[in-house]
C-alpha cells in the first residue's frame, strides 16, 4: 500500500481504528516494510508474518533463482506447491498472491486478481467476515460480473448510496430489490443522493418526488365514529389513485362541522386540514369574485370591451394578422370563458414558450397576450363556451388596470379575513405550511421554465406559478377557502352584493340543461349547487356549496386520476342528521328555520328566553325525523289553547313546548309534527298544589302528561301541561 492506506490500484481498503485490517494486522508500514517489489508486507508488531515466520531477508535468504520466497512453517502454499514470484512480486500468472497464513483471502476464497486489483469486471472486491461489503451487500461475483442473485454490479460515477457503495442495479435499471435507480442530473434529494424510485415511482420516506405504495394512508385529526366511513371511504380512494396526502373541511350552512388530513404532507410530516395547497384553477373563483366587486363599486361593466382604443387595455390591439373578432370581447365572455379561444383546438396558450423573434421574455402574461392578438380566435365572442385560462390572464391585467394595484395586493384587501397567498413553482420558495406536490404519473421530468436549469419533476418548475395568480397560481388551507366560499352570499354581509351573486350563476344564453359555467363558477342543479375544481401537476383540488347546506373543500398533493372529486364527496360523505343552533335572535332563527325547512329539516326542539325586551332562541333540527311542522316562537297562553285545539283536529302532535317571561308577561313557545290523532287537554295558570292536583286526576283517568313547564306570573310560580287520550 501506498503511504495513505491505499492498494496498488489506489482503493481504499477498509480498516479499523488504529489502522489495523479487520484481522486486527497493522498495514501502514514505512519505506522499510515492503517486499522487493515495494509491495506491503502484512506483519504483526514484531516484524513476522502471521505464522511468525521474519520477513526481512538479506541476500541468503531467496531462493536458488534470487526471487524471495514466502512461505508458511513448512515453506509451501496450501497446495503444498512452493511460491516462486517473478521480480514484480506475482506468480507465473502476473496475479498477485495476497494471502493470509492459510492461502487464502478472509472468508476462505482464493483472491486472484489482475494487474489492476480488481475482478475481471473491474469491480473491486473488499468483503468483510461474512463475504458481503460493508452495506452488506453480497459482492461475489460470477464469470460475468453479477452478484450471487445474479444482479449486475456495474456502475457510473453517480451510482454510488449515501455511504459511497454502488447501488447494485439489474439489466433493466432497476437494483436488487427491483428499485429504479436510473437518474439525470436533476434526479437527486437535495442531499444530492439518488432518488430510489419503485415501480409506481415513489419512495418509502416521502422525501424524494415519489413514495412508494407502503406509506400507510390513514386519518391524522381526530374524528367522530359517525365519520369513520367517510374517512375510509376517502382513504381507499388515495390508495387507488396513488395520492400521496389530502386535506378536507365541511360546513353545514356555513358552519364547519368537520375537518381532516390524511396521508402525507412532505417528509415526516402529516397532511393536515390547516396545511396549504395550490388551489389550481379554484383561483379563478377569487378572481371573479375581485371582478364583481369592481362591478358592485361601479368601476367597471360586465360588457365593457377588453382590447383596443375603447377597451380597458387599450395598449393590446390586434395586429394585422390578428383577428378582427378580438375587439369584441367584453368582460363577461372572459369570466364565462366565451371569448373566443378554443384549447382542445390549438392547445393551452398560457403553457407555451413563445417563439424566439419575440423580443420580450417568452414566458411574461405581456409577451403573450401580444402575441395572442397576433392570432386568430377559434369562434366569436359570447357564442360559446370554451374554458380558457388565458382569458382569466387576461382577467388579472384587467384589474391591475381599474384598481392601479399589483394583483396580490387588491385581492388580499378584499379578501382580508381569509389567508389568500401567492404560489412559487420552486420548492425551495414553499411556504412552511405548504405541503410537498408528488408526482404519480409517467411524465417525471419536463423541461424547466426558467433558464438554464435543464429538466426539473413537472410540479416544481416544469410551469409558471409566479403571475399566474388569477388563473391557477393561488394557495390556501381547505378551512380558509371555504370559509371564503361560504361567506361569497351569506345572508349578513356577503362578500358580493346578492345581485352580484345572482350574475356569477347566471346561465348565459347559448346554454342549456341544468348545470353551466357562470362568472367564475361551475353552476349545478339549476343554481342551487356551485363551486371550482382544479388540477395541476402534483394538486388535486375542488370547493362545493350543494343544495342541500352542506360545502365541502378537498385537496390532494398529487394528481387524482378520477378527477369526480365532487362525486367522490356526494357519494360518501355523511349526511348529517341533526343541526343545532345557539342564541339567534329572533330575525336570525326564522331565517334559519326557514333555511332548515327547504334543506329537509324538521325542527325537533327550540328553547327561547327573553333578555328585555329580545329573544334569545336555541334550535334542534333533525333530518331524520323528515316532516312538515309548525312553529310558534311566541304566543299568549290563550293562543296557545287555540293553537292546541286547531293543530289536534290536523293530526299535528306537540313535540315541543315552553314557557318564558317577558316584561313580567308569560309566552309560550311550542312545535307540532304530524303524528298519531289523539284529543290534547291542557291545564294553565296552575300553581304547584293545582298541578299536583291534575297530575292525580289524569292517572286515575289513565289520561297520558305529554308536556309540562312553568313560568312566573305576578311573583307566582305557575305551570302549563299537556295531556293526551
Amino acid at each position: 500500500m501506498d503511504d495513505v492506506g491505499k492498494d496498488i490500484c489506489g482503493v481504499p481498503i477498509f480498516m479499523d481504528d488504529v489502522g489495523k485490517d479487520i484481522c486486527g494486522v497493522l498495514i501502514f508500514m514505512d519505506d522499510v516494510g515492503k517486499d522487493i517489489c515495494g509491495v506491503p508486507i502484512f506483519m504483526d508488531d514484531v516484524g513476522k508474518d502471521i505464522c511468525g515466520v521474519p520477513i526481512f531477508m538479506d541476500d541468503v535468504g531467496k531462493d536458488i533463482c534470487g526471487v524471495p520466497i514466502f512461505m508458511d512453517d513448512v515453506g509451501k502454499d496450501i497446495c503444498g506447491v512452493p511460491i516462486f514470484m517473478d521480480d514484480v512480486g506475482k506468480d507465473i500468472c502476473g496475479v498477485p498472491i495476497f494471502m493470509d497464513d492459510v492461502g487464502k483471502d478472509i472468508c476462505g476464497v482464493l483472491i486472484f486478481m489482475d494487474d489492476v486489483g480488481k475482478d475481471i469486471c473491474g469491480v473491486p472486491i473488499f468483503m468483510d467476515d461474512v463475504g458481503k461489503d460493508i452495506c452488506r451487500v453480497p459482492i461475489f461475483m460470477d464469470d460475468g460480473g453479477k452478484d450471487i442473485c445474479g444482479v449486475p454490479i456495474f456502475m457510473d460515477d453517480g451510482g454510488k448510496d449515501i455511504c459511497g457503495v454502488p447501488i447494485f442495479m439489474d439489466d433493466v435499471g432497476k437494483d436488487i430489490c427491483g428499485v429504479l435507480i436510473f437518474m439525470d442530473d436533476v434526479g437527486k434529494d437535495v442531499c444530492g443522493v439518488p432518488i430510489f424510485m419503485d415501480d409506481v415511482g415513489k419512495d418509502v420516506c416521502g422525501v424524494p418526488i415519489f413514495m412508494d405504495d407502503v406509506v400507510q394512508i390513514s386519518p391524522n385529526e381526530w374524528t367522530s365514529e359517525a365519520y369513520h366511513q367517510l374517512d375510509q371511504i376517502i382513504v381507499d380512494f388515495m390508495q387507488q389513485q396513488d395520492i400521496t396526502g389530502g386535506s378536507l373541511a365541511i360546513c353545514f350552512h356555513g358552519k364547519l362541522i368537520y375537518t381532516q388530513g390524511y396521508g402525507v404532507a412532505n417528509s415526516g410530516l402529516k397532511a393536515l386540514s390547516t396545511s396549504l395547497f395550490r388551489l389550481a384553477s379554484i383561483s379563478k373563483t377569487i378572481t371573479a369574485v375581485g371582478i364583481l366587486k369592481l362591478v358592485e363599486d361601479g368601476k367597471l361593466k360586465l360588457d365593457q370591451k377588453i382590447f383596443g382604443q375603447n377597451g380597458i387595455l387599450k395598449k393590446y390591439e390586434p395586429s394585422g394578422k390578428g383577428d378582427k373578432k378580438l375587439l369584441k370581447i367584453t368582460v363577461r365572455h372572459l369570466l364565462q370563458h366565451s371569448g373566443g379561444w378554443d384549447r382542445d383546438q390549438v392547445g393551452d396558450a398560457v403553457f407555451w414558450k413563445l417563439p424566439k423573434k419575440m423580443k420580450e421574455d417568452p414566458y411574461r402574461d405581456e409577451a403573450l397576450i401580444k402575441y395572442m392578438l397576433s392570432r386568430k380566435l377559434q369562434f366569436t365572442p359570447g357564442k360559446r363556451h370554451a374554458y380558457s385560462n388565458l382569458g382569466y390572464s387576461i382577467l388579472g391585467k384587467v384589474m391591475e388596470a381599474v384598481t392601479g394595484m399589483p394583483y396580490m395586493n387588491y385581492i388580499q384587501e378584499i379578501c382580508r379575513p381569509f389567508n389568500v397567498l401567492p404560489g412559487y413553482a420552486k420548492q425551495i420558495d414553499s411556504y412552511s405550511l405548504e405541503v410537498k406536490y408528488f408526482n404519480n404519473r409517467e411524465n417525471i421530468l419536463e423541461p424547466s421554465v426558467f433558464e438554464d436549469e435543464g429538466s426539473v419533476p413537472a410540479q416544481y418548475g416544469g410551469f409558471k406559478m409566479e403571475g399566474t395568480e388569477s388563473y391557477g397560481g393561488l394557495v390556501m388551507s381547505v378551512v380558509e377557502l371555504l370559509a371564503l366560499f361560504n361567506e361569497i352570499n351569506r345572508d349578513d354581509k356577503p362578500l358580493v352584493s346578492e345581485e352580484c351573486f345572482r350574475l356569477m350563476i347566471e346561465k348565459p344564453c347559448y346554454e342549456f340543461g341544468d348545470q353551466w359555467y357562470g362568472l367564475g363558477l361551475d353552476v349545478q342543479n339549476n343554481g342551487l349547487s356551485w363551486g371550482h375544481t382544479g388540477a395541476m401537476e402534483g394538486t388535486s383540488t375542488t370547493v362545493h356549496c350543494h343544495k342541500s347546506g352542506l360545502s365541502w373543500a378537498l385537496f390532494f398533493n398529487t394528481w387524482a386520476k378520477d378527477m369526480d372529486l365532487d362525486g367522490l364527496m356526494k357519494e360518501s360523505y355523511i349526511e348529517v342528521q341533526q343541526e343545532i343552533c345557539v342564541n339567534l335572535n329572533a330575525a336570525e332563527h326564522l331565517i334559519r328555520m326557514k333555511k332548515m325547512k327547504n334543506s329537509g329539516f324538521t325542527m325537533i326542539a327550540q328553547s327561547v328566553a327573553g333578555k328585555l325586551d329580545n329573544l334569545f332562541v336555541s334550535s334542534v333540527f333533525d333530518k331524520e325525523k323528515k316532516s312538515a311542522f309548525v312553529s310558534w316562537l311566541q304566543i299568549t297562553l290563550e293562543n296557545f289553547v287555540y293553537e292546541l285545539g286547531k293543530n289536534s283536529r290536523k293530526n299535528l302532535a306537540p313535540v315541543y313546548v315552553n314557557c318564558f317571561s317577558i316584561g313580567g308577561n308569560p309566552f309560550v313557545s311550542a312545535i307540532w309534527i304530524p303524528g298519531e290523532k289523539k284529543q290534547y287537554l291542557q291545564r294553565h295558570d296552575v300553581s304547584i298544589y293545582g298541578f299536583l292536583y291534575e297530575l292525580q286526576e289524569s292517572v286515575k283517568n289513565h289520561v297520558s302528561l305529554e308536556k309540562v313547564c312553568s313560568y312566573y306570573n305576578d311573583g307566582v310560580l305557575n305551570f302549563l301541561a299537556v295531556w293526551s287520550q
